[in-house]
């Protein structure tokens, strides 16, 4: 079950539109990647990116909805829908009840909820789907995740480097969120979905 489109004002307003990734959503993965700062780039890539090969832009919008399950966010706002986010959760091969989870937010847009949103709908599509934690790699300094995260429950499964890797609990009903902030969010997505 992919997350259904939905349409919901940011905490300061901003109408976005979220929906799951497609066939054809290159462009807009290279238009979102765009509006990315070095800093965000290094921050989801855990390296410097200038632009996505064909390959990978490919892959990133080859997506199933099971195992792979991507959505993103066009803000509403202009006279053309804009790329501002997307979140994934890829399954893992040898731990099919886990899947990597990322997300990455444009940096006009960052810190107004929308990164939450979209790791709320990717949750509920991937519970769906019989996943019950994402794992997530996150640099030290990105204190932004590490906090949403941990307001979810996760837990530090490894240090390397300045790299944290993290285990988020999956939840399949909205009240088994921690009543944090963002939990509160996740439980408001989970029942619009």
């Amino acid at each position: 079950m992919s997350s259904p489109p939905f349409e919901i004002a940011l905490r300061d307003g901003t109408p976005v539109h979220v929906r799951p990734v497609e066939p054809g959503d290159e462009h807009l993965l290279e238009v979102g990647l765009d509006n990315l700062s070095s800093q965000s780039r290094y921050f989801r890539f855990l390296q410097p990116v200038k632009q996505l090969s064909d390959k990978s832009l490919a892959r990133f919008v080859d997506v199933d909805q099971i195992n792979h399950i991507a959505v993103g966010a066009l803000d509403l706002s202009g006279s053309e829908p804009a790329p501002v986010g997307i979140a994934r959760s890829i399954r893992l091969n040898d731990a099919p009840e886990k899947a990597e989870v990322a997300v990455a937010i444009v940096d006009t847009h960052q810190g107004r909820g929308l990164g939450t949103i979209l790791l709320a709908a990717v949750a509920h599509a991937a519970a769906a789907q019989g996943i019950k934690s994402h794992v997530a790699t996150v640099l030290n300094g990105n204190n932004r995740m590490l906090h949403l995260f941990g307001e979810l429950g996760a837990k530090t499964t490894s240090t390397e480097a300045g790299v944290l890797e993290l285990e988020i609990p999956n939840h399949a009903n909205a009240d088994d969120y921690p009543a944090t902030p963002t939990g509160d969010v996740f439980r408001r997505i989970y029942r619009m979905l």
